[in-house]
């Protein structure tokens, strides 16, 4: 096992907070399956991936002129089309880069057009973008380590529909596979949605 090159913390600060010396390597495997699976539990959660990466993503254009990205922040789009042919390949249907924005301070994935509207068809807008932060955020590294230290804590309570455990003598409930205290620490990050049309992603 090793970690995602996509996980929200490291096995060094897992070790540091559970209170394992960094040379014990006998548990590395176990945090590392475990840091992979609280990374995506948070994901799953925001409804968007952190680390930034490239992204090619599809959506139904509605007439209107604006679209929201499925991740964020985002660099201005390298390409945006409007091809009710769905085959993006006549460059008479890419929009300039010159007539669109991107909204926010960072770019939050509202793509505005200026002065255009988008066709009415489905899957007909094609973006090319990168989306996500260069480095983990701490609130959100901080709640994948605090979920790790959970799950860790957790490991030797098999009973059936274990939900909760104890600790300085607080009880701490998992609410949708995270710590309640957890999703608290996430809530500022997640996906909001648009009121636009489904839309396909695909990672490059």
């Amino acid at each position: 096992m090793a970690i995602d090159p996509n996980a929200l913390t490291t096995l060094e600060d897992v070790k540091a907070q559970i209170g394992i010396p960094v040379l014990d390597t006998t548990q590395d495997t176990l945090l590392e399956r475990m840091i992979n699976a609280a990374s995506e539990k948070i994901e799953s959660f925001l409804d968007r991936r952190i680390k930034k990466r490239s992204w090619t993503e599809y959506q139904d254009g509605r007439g209107n002129d604006r679209i929201m990205l499925r991740q964020w922040p985002c660099d201005k789009p390298t390409e945006l089309w409007d091809d009710i042919s769905n085959e993006f390949t006549d460059t008479d249907n890419m929009v300039d880069v010159t007539d669109f924005t991107t909204e926010g301070d960072p770019a939050i994935g509202v793509i505005l057009l200026s002065g255009l509207s988008f066709s009415k068809s489905n899957r007909n807008i094609k973006v090319v973008y990168e989306a996500g932060y260069d480095s983990v955020l701490y609130d959100i590294s901080e709640a994948c380590i605090n979920t790790v230290e959970f799950m860790y804590d957790l490991r030797n309570n098999r009973r059936m529909g274990t939900s909760t455990k104890s600790k300085n003598g607080e009880t701490i409930s998992y609410l949708g596979n995270l710590p309640e205290f957890v999703i608290d620490m996430l809530l500022p990050y997640q996906r909001f949605e648009f009121g636009h049309a489904s839309i396909a992603v695909q990672s490059n």
